[in-house]
């Protein structure tokens, strides 16, 4: 007869495949396992409570390819609370597949093809993790650090995000998330964060800094906050918005970006106040181009490599005590 383990007593997990499938159960892994053929473990139940107790899960993926498939830790459940412990070499590090009100934390997910995804996952709590060089599998093809889709109302925070292929973070069709004090730096290939078709975000205190990309693009994505957030130090530009309308730009810090501080392409109803756009290396500070109805005031542009400011659709957009050395537009102030 199968013996279970006493009400409040630690389940061990000592092999790859393990299902997690007691509900309210509290799992602890006992020793490093892998290489796994397949998924490290999977949590099937609700409320399961998994403490890696430090040690590490390791995929199939080897440095002349690997599988995309596996995944290191696969919750199907509601409610799981994973920390502790190091996923490396899966497919995908961590995938919340589904269910709700998960809790990720203290994890490092690290050279995985991709590294958090959450998918159709609500109400989440992911915070304090280390997500780095998950870059397609050595360079077999492009990942995220951190993805979600169609995934609502999570908030992360805290997470250091950086040396991944792809966008830091990625959030498609996901909308009410809010991040605030994460990292995303030195993607390979993309942005620190990039929004598709994504609402209502807010985005507070994150930095976005040294990308291949953009720091912040939002493209088809309205009424998003980003403010007191620092996007510095990009190939491209810091902050770019591409047809989205009715976003707040407040109080961030876009300077020493190779190309842009601050751009607005087709995009309008925006307000972009109090930001700083300092000493871009080729181009503008802040720049409007085809957008409408936009309010641009009390921000800071100076020693950029092009025009402080520039509007190509004067007069249709409102400019109002900023602060700057050159210009171009007559609606420009």
């Amino acid at each position: 007869m199968l013996s279970l383990p006493a009400y409040g007593q630690q389940i061990p997990v000592s092999t790859c495949g393990t299902d997690l499938n007691v509900k309210g159960g509290k799992y602890v892994l006992t020793q490093d396992i892998g290489p796994c053929a397949g998924n490290g473990v999977n949590i099937t139940a609700d409320n399961v409570k998994f403490d890696l107790n430090g040690f590490t899960i390791t995929g199939p993926i080897t440095g002349s390819g690997g599988s995309e498939v596996q995944i290191g830790i696969n919750v199907t459940g509601s409610h799981a609370h994973i920390s502790g412990g190091t996923v490396t070499k899966f497919g995908r590090g961590i995938l919340l597949n589904g269910g709700s009100k998960h809790h990720v934390h203290g994890m490092i997910v690290t050279r995985n093809r991709g590294g958090i995804e959450l998918l159709s996952s609500d109400k989440n709590h992911i915070h304090d993790n280390t997500v780095s060089s998950n870059n397609g599998g050595f360079g077999q093809g492009g990942e995220y650090g951190i993805y979600l889709k169609s995934s609502d109302n999570n908030h992360l925070n805290g997470n250091y995000i950086a040396w991944n292929f792809s966008s830091g973070v990625y959030l498609f069709d996901s909308h009410d998330n809010q991040f605030n004090g994460n990292e995303s730096s030195s993607s390979f290939n993309r942005d620190g964060f990039e929004l598709l078709e994504s609402d209502n975000n807010v985005f507070s205190f994150n930095i976005a800094s040294s990308n291949e990309g953009f720091g912040f693009f939002l493209v088809s994505s309205a009424n998003n906050s980003l403010r007191d957030n620092v996007a510095n130090s990009n190939f491209i530009s810091g902050i770019v918005l591409s047809n989205s309308s009715d976003n707040t730009v407040q109080d961030n810090t876009a300077n020493g970006n190779r190309i842009t501080g601050m751009y607005l392409f087709v995009s309008d109803n925006n307000t972009v106040k109090g930001n700083t756009a300092n000493q871009n290396f080729l181009d503008d500070g802040i720049e409007l181009y085809g957008s409408f109805g936009n309010v641009v005031k009390s921000n800071t542009a100076l020693e950029n490599g092009g025009f402080d400011l520039i509007d190509n659709n004067c007069p249709f957009n409102l400019w109002r005590n900023n602060v700057f050395g050159s210009s171009f537009g007559p609606c420009v102030d």
